[in-house]
């Protein structure tokens, strides 16, 4: 005995009405008046690039039934023999296209296509030439270089930094520099000695002409007035803001990766229990951004704004004064444009947190639950799932 349990089909009459054989529904489209949409299978003609056993290409007709977004391709059938395929786009001449259209943009895939493999080949030759016959750099660039790299708040005066690894790689990509040169100097003479097939290399982009100046041209301006106003405007003028911003955000996107709902389900359970599961995980993540997260937050402003507040003594006013009581100071000041900032980062976080939670829910619930299930007898059950690519068109990822 097999029980087959499947979604509910519609009814003729159901049917009729949303293809409109003379329902009410039908008459009130005629109408103009708004109805259901007609459930059509939709299949495309169109050409397809077929490939045999020996690599040879013929185009051939087939039907277009749907697009699968996650391998973006195309999916359906050769009308020649049934058989289904998936093809990209590249290889669909569709019967409405243009042709032309169509061939200018294969020629300009199978162009760039060899020459990028052309460009994988030369870069192969050149780095695979052998090295231990062209000389290294001489001390005295040697001496230039170490006291460039050292030119720093960091490094000067540290003559101890071990700088070995960083010189055999500079003297690595000066021998296939040199190579470069010997590669390309005999390569238009000598090329079908050299190699054993043509290259089809991108052409080489003109020089452009060096600047008559060395610095760059700035209209005349105001600078002191301009640079008043942006450290008015801003309020990424103070280590203390940056600082505290970056917090912020590091805090921000350790919620981002948190879930409101419990997706790791890998056993069956009963509803009561799954509803309990889901109000637990619902019940500690409201706990954690009500406390934890917000007060977080609060300590990491009052932290690092502290130190602003007692500046204030020896410099003035503080931008950042926690202490303001004045709501006219507080309405021209800095803290309230920070805080604005703070709470839009919040409400950014917790928008994207909530949607990609939802997401993973959704894809764990239908990776769990099968569309169809046939009992085959008593020890055989056969369960039918959506696929990846149904899943990422509703939306969820796994």
């Amino acid at each position: 005995m097999i029980i087959k349990r499947n979604r509910p089909t519609p009814t003729n009459t159901t049917r009729k009405a949303v293809e409109g054989d003379g329902s009410p529904v039908a008459d009130a489209q005629s109408e103009g008046k708004k109805s259901m949409p007609r459930l059509v299978k939709t299949e495309i003609p169109a050409q397809g690039l077929w490939t045999d056993r020996d690599g040879l290409c013929y185009w051939r007709r087939l039907k277009i039934q749907k697009y699968l977004l996650q391998s973006e391709r195309y999916e359906g059938y050769w009308e020649n023999t049934k058989e289904k395929c998936r093809l990209h786009r590249i290889q669909i001449l569709f019967d409405d296209e243009d042709p032309r259209e169509f061939a200018k943009r294969f020629k300009v895939a199978y162009d760039s296509r060899v020459m990028a493999d052309s460009l994988i080949k030369y870069n192969f030759y050149i780095e695979n030439m052998p090295t231990h016959q062209i000389p290294e750099i001489d001390n005295d660039e040697v001496n230039r270089i170490l006291s460039m790299t050292q030119n720093t708040k960091q490094l000067r005066g540290k003559s101890s930094s071990d700088t070995t690894t960083l010189l055999s790689e500079v003297n690595f990509e000066f021998a296939k520099t040199m190579n470069k040169i010997i590669f390309d100097k005999h390569l238009g003479t000598n090329g079908p000695n050299l190699i054993s097939g043509p290259l089809t290399l991108p052409a080489e982009k003109p020089k452009e002409l060096p600047p008559y100046y060395g610095m760059i041209t700035i209209p005349p301006h105001n600078f002191p007035e301009q640079f008043s106003n942006f450290c008015f405007n801003s309020i990424l003028n103070k280590d203390q803001s940056i600082r505290a911003m970056q917090e912020i955000r590091k805090e921000c996107n350790d919620v981002l990766v948190k879930d409101i709902y419990n997706p790791n389900i890998t056993k069956s359970m009963k509803v009561q229990e799954f509803k309990q599961i889901q109000k637990s995980s619902t019940s500690q993540i409201s706990y954690y951004l009500k406390e934890t997260w917000v007060n977080k937050i609060k300590d990491i402003i009052k932290t690092n704004f502290a130190e602003d507040v007692a500046s204030s003594s020896q410099f003035g006013k503080p931008w950042y004064s926690l202490n303001e009581t004045s709501k006219e100071a507080y309405e021209m000041g800095k803290l309230k444009k920070f805080l604005t900032q703070t709470r839009f980062v919040m409400q950014d976080t917790l928008l994207y947190m909530t949607e990609a939670s939802v997401k993973r829910f959704v894809a764990s619930i239908c990776y769990f639950v099968p569309i169809s299930t046939e009992v085959v007898s008593s020890n055989e059950v056969k369960n039918k799932y959506y696929t990846d690519e149904e899943i990422a068109q509703m939306g969820a990822e796994k």
